[in-house]
This record gives C-alpha cells, structure tokens and sequence, in this order.
C-alpha cells in the first residue's frame, strides 16, 4: 500500500452480517495504522438494538434507544 501511495484506511463495522470488520486484515498493520477519527451510530450498548438478520438495513426494529444514526460505525486510520 505504501508503495502505491496509499495513506488513509477507512473502515466499517456493525452487528449485522453484512459489515464486519476482520481484526485480523488489520493486525499485520500493526502500529503503523494511527486512528485519527472514529464515527459510531450507537450511544449505548450494540445488543441493546435489535436488528432483522436477514435484511442488511441499519435501522433497528427495536431498541432505538441506544443508536444515534443508522449505518455502520467508521473508523479513519493514517497510515505511516
């Protein structure tokens, strides 16, 4: 990624099936990944919110309590 001039990753994550984020990809990075901003649609606990799990929509069917926007939750990392 260096080599192509690459030096900002975004990513998402969220319960549903459809946005999961592998901490796995990341971890090679190591330190060389700095968080700079991170962006979460929930304002309390994920479980709190109940999701239909076979439809990738990021609203809840109940528990609207505990997020604050729908949508995944997106993290922006500098890479160095």
């Amino acid at each position: 990624l260096r080599g192509a001039g690459v030096r900002w990753l975004v990513t998402h994550d969220h319960v549903l099936f459809s946005s999961h984020l592998d901490p796995d990809v990341l971890a090679p990075f190591g330190e060389r990944l700095v968080l700079r901003a991170e962006f979460d649609p929930f304002r309390g606990p994920r479980d709190a919110a109940l999701f239909d799990a076979q439809d990738a929509y990021y609203v809840p069917m109940a528990g609207f309590g505990v997020v604050e926007r729908p949508g995944p939750s997106v993290r922006i990392y500098e890479l160095r």
